[in-house]
């Protein structure tokens, strides 16, 4: 483990959230409503959906985990 790769994470969830704010209807729908943010460097994402008034993270999680993990939170 690499010091302060938790701090890069951290960074990278923040410009991802950051990114998502600016222009939430830009990354694509992958279920229902809900829709995935990418981050860089990193092999996870972010799961959201758009709701009247504000935008609700659903899931930060590992690029290979079972998308069957979050889908039940949409549901």
């Amino acid at each position: 483990m690499r010091p302060g790769l938790g701090s890069d994470f951290m960074r990278a969830v923040e410009a991802s959230l950051a990114s998502i704010e600016r222009n939430p209807e830009y990354y694509q729908i992958v279920f229902d409503t809900a829709r995935r943010a990418l981050l860089r460097r990193f092999p996870y994402a972010l799961i959201y959906s758009i709701e009247p008034g504000a935008i609700v993270v659903l899931a930060c999680l590992h690029t290979r985990q079972s998308p069957e993990r979050w889908q039940r939170r949409v549901e």
